[in-house]
């Protein structure tokens, strides 16, 4: 790959301008330009990069192409290329709830098993299976078994893009009850910083939205090394009835049905579980969240927080007036919630009043709420009506009189260049990632403890705060008053 140097250079010749005039016209001094061109000083300053190419009248392809030598060569090749990884991530949050194309759960049983009876144990004592598509109906058809008996699932297998796991979230399972245990190999981040593991949390959320008891678990390894092509069958799913054997291809597997060998797998699953730890937890349902925030919201964990959200992220705002005028009472259990709730509002700005938090909002949604008082990101369901203006106004000082104290920082983030959607919010601690999901009626909320993960979204979070396309700190606050000047008189 080209260096930024050597780009420019080149088009610089193309454009059959000297450095002398280009020096000039971008108002750089004329031996800092020939530095920058002949790569003896690095371009770090974006101000200049972009004076340049305006100059040059580059294509936006081509723009596209420098800004990219420019962030990889402030920041290198490595971490660039993760901070993509998470950028594709978070993009990719909102169609995550989206279940496959129909044609994909068209899973008839295994040929080996499709005239044996489901409810019972008539199962032959091994078996081979010699092709993908076979191993996808004898696995829908052991799944669909444990389903029918309740009998819990534990598995150790790498989840892959075309992974055989997708089946755990076959439409046929949608109501199911049945724990899963999974555990998983992610790659040591302190030794590996190839992006992997991010994929791989990637695949995961969606299983844990949409599985009720879905428990994944994590060791630290070398996922090539352990569950390369070499190892003709490193995973394996097994029950207390039987045992499916993976090959790290997926293509074929080994079934069994013996007692002996299934107690032994059990025996194995279990002792490699006691090296893991949680890759996160799951809760469904407003009430079960703040339930588990009662135990975990807390002056420490709030020192250093980064959210991204859609909406102005008002909660620690809020207080029981509001509660009690803006709450469903339609809503199972409002009575409870209200409680719930305005316990949770004030721990949570006891918590954060002593920290720094910084918030990545979408201005669009923040200027709908001014004018219409709906919260676009959050379930309808949930309010009795709209925020009448002097609610809304009183809010939003709060929200500036967090600012003027100097614990709560916003930041209008440009939605042209990173595209913000209302079904997803995301905050990040030094411990811990939070991914609420908001969408239709449904509320859900994943925490995620994996240090590589925290470290990785907190560091791309923090590059987006000071990124390019960025309104903060008093250019924000002043864009806010002056919206709640012009429509909350």
């Amino acid at each position: 790959m080209e260096t930024l140097a050597e780009k420019l250079e080149r088009y610089i010749e193309n454009k059959n301008i000297t450095l002398a005039a280009l020096a000039k016209s971008c108002r750089i001094d004329r031996s800092t330009m020939f530095q920058y061109v002949h790569g003896t000083r690095p371009l770090k300053n974006r101000e200049h990069l972009e004076q340049i190419m305006h100059r040059l009248a580059l294509t936006l392809s081509e723009r596209e192409e420098l800004a990219e030598i420019f962030e990889i060569e402030k920041i290198g090749y490595e971490l660039f290329y993760r901070r993509k990884k998470l950028e594709s991530f978070i993009r990719s949050l909102p169609t995550l709830n989206e279940k496959p194309e129909e044609h994909k759960w068209k899973v008839q049983a295994a040929p080996n098993i499709q005239n044996l009876d489901l409810y019972n144990s008539a199962m032959p004592s091994s078996c081979y299976i010699s092709n993908h598509l076979e191993l996808s109906q004898m696995f829908f058809s052991l799944l669909y078994r444990s389903h029918v008996q309740k009998e819990d699932i534990n598995i150790l297998m790498q989840p892959k893009k075309t992974s055989l796991l997708d089946l755990l979230i076959h439409p046929s399972f949608e109501h199911s009850d049945i724990k899963i245990s999974h555990i998983l190999c992610l790659d040591d981040f302190k030794n590996d910083r190839s992006g992997n593991n991010i994929d791989c949390y990637h695949m995961l959320i969606r299983y844990f939205l949409l599985r009720n008891r879905y428990e994944p678990f994590y060791f630290y390894g070398n996922t090539k090394e352990r569950y390369g092509t070499s190892n003709p069958f490193p995973y394996f799913v097994c029950t207390e009835h039987w045992v499916l054997q993976i090959a790290a291809d997926e293509n074929t597997g080994i079934l069994h049905t013996d007692s002996g060998i299934s107690k032994a797998f059990q025996h194995l699953f279990s002792k490699i579980s006691r090296y893991c730890q949680p890759l996160g937890t799951a809760f469904n349902g407003l009430n079960r969240e703040l339930c588990w925030y009662e135990t975990y919201v807390n002056p420490e964990s709030c020192q250093n927080t980064i959210e991204l959200c859609t909406g102005l992220c008002s909660s620690q705002f809020w207080d029981k007036q509001l509660i009690d005028t803006y709450l469903n009472p339609q809503l199972p259990g409002a009575d409870q919630l209200k409680g719930q709730l305005v316990q949770y509002c004030k721990s949570l700005y006891e918590s954060k009043r002593t920290g720094n938090i910084r918030i990545l909002l979408n201005p669009s949604y923040v200027l709908d709420f001014i004018k219409t008082g709906i919260f676009k990101e959050y379930p309808k369901i949930f309010f009795a009506k709209p925020l009448e203006k002097k609610d809304r106004k009183l809010i939003l000082e709060r929200v500036l009189k967090a600012c003027k104290d100097g614990w709560y920082q916003i930041c209008f983030l440009d939605e042209t260049l990173f595209p913000l959607q209302y079904r997803w919010e995301l905050c990040v601690d030094s411990d811990t990632v939070t991914i609420q999901y908001f969408h239709l009626e449904m509320f859900r909320t994943l925490f995620i403890n994996e240090p590589g993960l925290v470290e990785d979204m907190y560091g791309y979070l923090e590059s987006l705060w000071t990124g390019q396309g960025t309104v903060s700190g008093e250019n924000a606050v002043k864009l806010l008053k002056t919206w709640m000047e012009q429509y909350l008189k």
